[in-house]
C-alpha cells in the first residue's frame, strides 16, 4: 500500500468523531497512539482505554494467534493490509468481527514510524452469510437423508410385498405397514428440520443453564448434575446440539447419570457433559460425527451428531469427544462467549 510521509496527517479530528467507524493509529510496537469515539460504539471501550495500551488487549484468546502472526508479517514487511478480517473482544466478553485496512506511515527520512487504519464491524454481515451457507448444507443433508433412508425403507417394502404374495404371511404385511409408517414420520421430522432453519436465521444470546435445563425437563428417568452458568452466542439449534449429544448418551450409551459443567473462560464459554454410559469406543470417534454414519443397536439416520458438528462450526466454536473416568464419555464444547 503507499507510503505516506508525516505532513499528511488525519483529516480534522471533528469529520474523524463523525464517522461511525473505527480510525485509529498504532506504533510499531503495537501501542494505539489515537482512536477515535467509535470505538466505544463497536467494541465498548472509551478511547482513553484503548490510546496508549497495546492492540493485542483487544483481541480475543481464541484468536490472538493468528492476529500475532499477521501483525509480525506486515510489520517486518513494511507494508498495510486491506479487508483482514480479525477476531476482536468487547469489553463485555462478547467477540466481534472487524474488517480492517490500514497503510504505513514513513517519516521524511523513509523510517515506517506508525500505522494507520480504519476497522470496520461486519459481525452481523457475517453471521448472516454464515447462517445463509448453514442453510443451504443442512438442506442438502436432509435431502440425502430422504433419499438415503426412503430408499432403504422401499426396498424393505417392496421385499415384504414380494414375500407376502409368494406365501400369504400376513405377518409380512405388518411389516410394509410399520416401514410405511417410519417413512412417514421420517418425511414429517425432516420437514420440521428444513422449515425450522428457514424460519430461523439469526444469532442471539443464549444462557447455557436455561437452555440445558429446557432439553432435560422431560428426561426424568436420568439424573442431572449442571454445575456453572455462562451465555453464549447461537441460535435456535443449540436446543437439538445439547438433545443430540444427551439422547446419544442415553439411547446408544446406557447412561443414567449426566454431569454438566459450564466454564467461563475470557472469551470461550466451555461445557462439558459426562455421562456414566458405555463410553464411545476409539475406533469409532473418527467418524462419529460423520453424516449418515451409524453405530450401536439403536443407530438410526446418523444426522444428529452431523448436526451438532455443523452447529458448533457454524458458531466458530467447536465439539470434540473424550474418554469419561472410570467409564463413559465426555462432550467438550466451545462457544463464543457474551457478556
Amino acid at each position: 500500500m503507499d507510503r505516506i510521509k508525516p505532513s499528511r496527517y488525519f483529516i480534522d479530528e471533528p469529520f474523524l468523531e463523525s464517522l461511525d467507524e473505527w480510525m485509529w493509529e498504532m506504533d510499531l510496537n503495537g501501542i494505539h497512539t489515537y482512536s477515535n469515539a467509535a470505538v466505544e460504539k463497536i467494541l465498548g471501550f472509551k478511547v482513553e482505554e484503548v490510546v496508549g495500551f497495546s492492540t493485542t488487549k483487544l483481541w480475543p484468546r481464541i484468536d490472538s494467534h493468528n492476529n500475532e502472526e499477521k501483525l509480525k508479517e506486515y510489520l517486518q514487511q513494511g507494508k498495510g493490509w486491506k479487508n483482514y478480517s480479525a477476531y476482536f473482544i468487547h469489553k463485555d466478553g462478547s467477540v466481534k468481527i472487524l474488517l480492517s485496512s490500514a497503510i504505513p506511515v514513513y517519516d521524511q527520512n523513509n523510517k515506517l514510524k506508525v500505522y494507520r487504519g480504519i476497522d470496520r464491524d461486519i459481525t452481523e454481515r457475517v453471521m448472516n452469510e454464515t447462517a445463509l451457507r448453514f442453510q443451504k448444507e443442512h438442506i442438502k443433508l436432509i435431502n440425502q437423508v430422504l433419499r438415503h433412508d426412503l430408499t432403504n425403507d422401499l426396498a424393505v417394502i417392496n421385499s415384504s410385498v414380494r414375500l407376502f404374495l409368494n406365501t400369504d404371511d400376513k405377518t409380512f404385511l405388518d411389516e410394509t405397514r410399520k416401514t410405511v409408517k417410519k417413512s412417514l414420520k421420517l418425511i414429517h421430522s425432516m420437514s420440521e428440520v428444513e422449515e425450522f432453519i428457514m424460519n430461523n436465521k439469526d444469532f442471539k444470546v443464549f444462557s447455557a443453564g436455561n437452555v440445558l435445563k429446557n432439553v432435560i425437563k422431560d428426561k426424568q428417568h436420568v439424573v442431572f448434575n449442571i454445575k456453572g452458568e455462562s451465555r453464549f452466542m447461537a441460535d435456535e439449534l443449540v436446543y437439538s446440539v445439547f438433545d443430540n449429544i444427551i439422547n446419544n448418551a442415553v439411547n446408544h450409551g446406557k447412561a443414567t447419570e449426566i454431569t454438566i459443567n459450564i466454564e467461563n473462560d475470557n472469551a470461550k464459554c466451555i461445557i462439558s457433559i459426562l455421562d456414566n454410559g458405555k463410553g464411545i469406543p476409539d475406533e469409532i470417534k473418527g467418524n462419529l460425527f460423520e453424516a449418515g454414519y451409524k453405530f450401536g443397536e439403536q443407530g438410526n439416520t446418523g444426522i444428529g451428531l452431523h448436526i451438532v458438528k455443523q452447529a458448533m462450526e457454524n458458531y466458530k466454536g467447536s465439539v470434540k469427544v473424550l474418554d469419561n473416568k472410570p467409564q463413559g464419555a465426555i462432550f467438550k464444547l466451545i462457544f463464543h462467549r457474551m457478556g
